[in-house]
């Protein structure tokens, strides 16, 4: 897919914040796969927000 970036848990425990760059149809399917989430997830909700001159990332980390 060509994706960039992070993905972390935040503190409330519940909560997963992806940051990802890449080509517009890679991130298209790949913010569609996240919101159906894993085989066993619950996803409850998800906000996509495009972000301008964000920083540039070399591969894709789990923090």
């Amino acid at each position: 897919m060509g994706i960039r970036g992070f993905a972390r848990n935040l503190s409330d425990g519940r909560t997963v914040e992806v940051v990802a760059q890449g080509h517009e149809n890679s991130i298209h399917a790949y913010t569609q796969s996240l919101k159906q989430g894993p085989p066993n997830a619950i996803v409850e909700s998800a906000h996509v927000e495009r972000i301008k001159g964000a920083s540039d990332y070399n591969g894709f980390n789990i923090m």
